[in-house]
């Protein structure tokens, strides 16, 4: 009975050349041998069959994003043997991906390497990643005094390693979904989505993709490095080093002293900021109700509307340091943008909508045109245009994307592969 039920569900779930309603993604556009392996997973009644079907999806790296999708679904979740080829096709990306980590480190890639990092399972390669990230925090120490400004001084270890015995109460905390803790001590924090229970956090290496927040007031971090792919609310922060791929807001006045930001959007406050010692830089704005600080480095593409505090008004500041309409990130982050893949994208009306692509680009070469509307990229529906550039990186690291595609009234899949990374 159960082979029955699901094979059924799988014949529903997965129509060849059906509207993308009713599949994760068109299986008659898949490479020959992809599809025929598939097809044997799918239908063959037994299960030497099925598993020797998974047994050849997991030798071919052009299955991965159609072994992905097809484990997504319900009849999938109940096919073992195809979790296992997924498995071994993830385990042989994410080792490919850890030879990559030197090159991005170099480019500035950080928001490209957590991706990546997310999905890393040697050891070894583990602490590569977080050796990279720690040491991107040592080197922007100095940054500050270029512009006159103190040196930094958030704080951490030089080394992954040692975290293991700094405190003693060292936790390895990854989950490639989420993560619930009320842990304090030090933690290497590897998530899509993490949720600090605890009214503090010390000494905590974290790199999270879709949401990283505290619950318990004062929801303190200090001497931290987080590194988060999506925008990022805090409380209060001290001691510590933020990379963060969208706006950072504080929730309340903060003291934020000791601490770097890095943002590709723009910091907020909705009270004062004090940034004594502290470097903030954002690629939009910097926005708060006043600062009393006389030394550390506001530094912006955009404005920095922080006007000082009558106290620091009074007294003179050699060492503050406050410089609105900069040129480039001096910290040598580069944040992704649709463009490292050849590709324009807006959205309007509700939509994102294809715009210039390159000859070179990916997108080009698999089938997406201009004018296409993206409705979902992998497991993610568009709904802002942030959705989208995000999504497009993290198929970077996952080496293929999986396009929902309206074009001209009739709903397309379009699987796009990036055997060679970032390519235009």
């Amino acid at each position: 009975m159960r082979v029955a039920v699901v094979l059924a569900a799988l014949v529903l779930a997965v129509p060849v050349g059906g509207a993308h309603e009713e599949t994760p993604f068109a299986l008659g556009e898949a490479p020959p041998a992809v599809r025929a392996a598939l097809r044997a997973l799918r239908d063959a009644p037994a299960r030497g069959e099925r598993a020797a079907a998974a047994r050849k999806l997991s030798e071919i790296t052009e299955a991965e994003p159609y072994l992905r999708a097809f484990c997504a679904t319900p009849a999938g979740k109940l096919e073992d043997a195809g979790s296992d080829a997924l498995a071994v096709l993830q385990a042989a990306r994410a080792k490919r991906n850890a030879k990559r980590l030197d090159a991005w480190a170099k480019e500035g890639r950080f928001d490209l390497m957590v991706d990546a990092g997310l999905d890393l399972s040697d050891t070894d390669d583990i602490y590569a990643f977080g050796d990279h990230l720690l040491k991107l925090g040592k080197d922007a120490r100095d940054v500050p005094k270029k512009f006159g400004a103190p040196e930094g001084y958030h704080r951490l270890v030089d080394r992954t390693k040692h975290l293991i015995g700094f405190g003693g109460d060292f936790v390895n905390l990854a989950d490639p979904v989420s993560i619930k803790s009320d842990h304090v001590g030090p933690a290497f924090v590897r998530t899509r989505s993490c949720e600090a229970t605890g009214r503090i956090r010390l000494h905590w290496l974290v790199a999270t993709r879709d949401e990283l927040k505290g619950t318990n007031p004062p929801n303190h971090w200090e001497n931290c490095f987080l590194f988060h792919n999506n925008d990022l609310q805090l409380e209060d922060i001290t001691g510590s080093f933020v990379v963060c791929d969208g706006d950072v807001e504080f929730l309340q006045s903060v003291g934020g002293a000791f601490t770097t930001i890095i943002a590709r959007g723009s910091i907020r406050a909705k009270g004062g900021i004090t940034f004594t010692h502290g470097t903030y830089f954002a690629h939009g704005d910097i926005t708060a109700k006043h600062t009393d600080t006389m030394r550390g480095l506001l530094m912006a593409c955009g404005k920095i509307d922080v006007p000082l505090h009558q106290r620091a008004k009074d007294k003179k500041a050699p060492e503050r340091v406050i410089k609105a309409g900069v040129k480039e990130n001096p910290f040598g982050v580069r944040f992704f943008e649709t463009a490292d893949v050849g590709t324009e994208a807006a959205f309007k009306d509700g939509a994102l909508t294809i715009g210039k692509l390159t000859p070179g680009s990916p997108l080009t070469k698999f089938g997406v045109k201009p004018g296409d509307v993206v409705t979902q990229l992998n497991d993610k529906p568009i709904k802002t245009a942030n959705d989208f550039r995000r999504e497009l990186r993290n198929s970077v690291a996952l080496e293929a994307g999986i396009f929902y595609i309206t074009r001209d009234g009739t709903k397309i899949t379009r699987v796009v592969y990036f055997h060679n990374g970032l390519e235009k």
